[in-house]
């Protein structure tokens, strides 16, 4: 007979991919405008797409749980620590001024120091407020370069940003903390291409 009867809900790590989500979402944007650079200006996150980018969708963000490490065992809960990756999908064409590749190295780098700002920011420490007690410690581990390919006149340029967080994991199921009470400011919408983040309009 089974002896777990409650539904087991979502844990800690799979909110504070949403929780991502939303910041990079209210924070890029903001950026965007005070950088006047508009390659910041994203209005969707990609959760866990599968299906390759063409040209004409980019500059794109590509949100995963990349693995999750987990750590001391305690009555109730355990210590999981869940590395995030952020791929940084942009392509560039070349101009009478310019080279391709040198301009879509800059715009990828750039947006990904600007994401390493952000999420390193002490404002975000924790994810925000709902998340406070929960999230001990995060941080950007690591930017890396991807794959790269080349197609008529555009240049491709892949990077990572590899974010750890060391969090809860809740062994109680009846605990786990309802998806309503996140307060999150995005949604979830899903399309023939896979699921995507976009920030919810008044």
């Amino acid at each position: 007979m089974a002896l777990i009867n409650n539904t087991i809900g979502k844990d800690y790590f799979q909110l504070c991919r949403d929780k991502l989500a939303e910041i990079l979402l209210l924070e890029l944007p903001n950026q965007s405008t005070l950088q006047e650079n508009e390659d910041l200006n994203f209005a969707k996150i990609w959760q866990d797409r599968k299906r390759p980018f063409n040209a004409s969708e980019l500059p794109a963000l590509n949100l995963t749980i990349e693995s999750v490490a987990y750590g001391t065992k305690n009555i109730g809960q355990r210590e999981a620590n869940p590395i995030y990756s952020i791929d940084i999908y942009d392509a560039k064409v070349s101009t009478e001024d310019e080279d391709a590749d040198k301009l879509v190295s800059d715009s990828t780098w750039q947006i990904a120091r600007t994401i390493q700002f952000i999420l390193d920011s002490p404002v975000y420490a924790t994810l925000g407020s709902t998340l406070k007690g929960y999230v001990h410690r995060t941080e950007v581990q690591s930017i890396e370069s991807g794959m790269a390919e080349m197609t008529n006149d555009n240049r491709f340029s892949i990077l990572r940003v590899k974010f750890t967080i060391k969090t809860v994991s809740l062994l109680v199921a009846a605990n786990a903390i309802p998806y309503s009470q996140l307060n999150t400011t995005v949604k979830l919408e899903g399309s023939d291409k896979g699921f995507f983040y976009q920030v919810i309009q008044n």
